[in-house]
């Protein structure tokens, strides 16, 4: 992750709650790699995130919109 440019979070159910995820967070905000999230499954914007997720950086899983992003 230290030469990453971008983090993609998949942000599941289970990802919502998993300590893993929180770590590598965590180790993302050390790095200052910036960070996105793409909803998957049945959670929408107003979901529960997991700490330190930036809400305005999650979208919706979204080719389109994630590909403007991303770039």
């Amino acid at each position: 992750m230290r030469a990453a440019e971008l983090v993609v979070l998949l942000l599941t159910l289970t990802a919502v709650i998993s300590k893993l995820v929180v770590q590598e967070i965590e180790f993302a905000l050390a790095q200052d790699t910036p960070m996105i999230g793409a909803l998957i499954g049945d959670l929408t914007t107003r979901s529960a995130l997991p700490k330190r997720v930036d809400r305005p950086k999650v979208y919706g899983w979204d080719w389109e919109t994630l590909k403007r992003v991303i770039r």
